[in-house]
């Protein structure tokens, strides 16, 4: 009985500790109410990121840019916005999963009415 008790007490302080890393990593990466940033978690391999990084580039957009293979706090935003692959773009608080250069337009327009966001047909190489 002991033994049993020790076991599923050491199961829940496992369990409380990832709950708990959970918690403080999506706290990091979700964004506030309000937010004015844009993020995008990418790799340097992926086409379909590089389509943003350009599309982000040739409307001179400001943006913060996480490599998830290379970074810790990148592979954490993943893990936070509970995504399965790249790319991940945060603009303000909309989370958008994948290349979906028409969401992405719309998030910006949202966010600053003023920026010039027409869709560019950017398919990747």
């Amino acid at each position: 009985m002991v033994k049993i008790n020790r076991a599923l007490l050491r199961i829940l302080f496992f369990v409380l500790i990832l709950f708990a890393l959970d918690r403080a990593i999506a706290y990091i990466h979700v964004p506030e109410e309000g937010s004015k940033d844009i993020t995008l978690y990418s790799t340097q391999w992926c086409s379909y990121c590089s389509s943003l990084r350009m599309y982000f580039k040739t409307h001179g957009i400001d943006y913060k840019e996480y490599d998830v293979e290379k970074s810790a706090l990148g592979a954490f935003g993943l893990w936070a916005f509970r995504a399965r692959g790249v790319p991940v773009v945060v603009i303000g608080t909309e989370v958008i999963h994948g290349y979906d250069i028409n969401k992405v337009s719309s998030a910006l327009t949202q966010l600053k009415p003023k920026l010039v966001t027409t869709s560019l047909d950017l398919q990747p190489n």
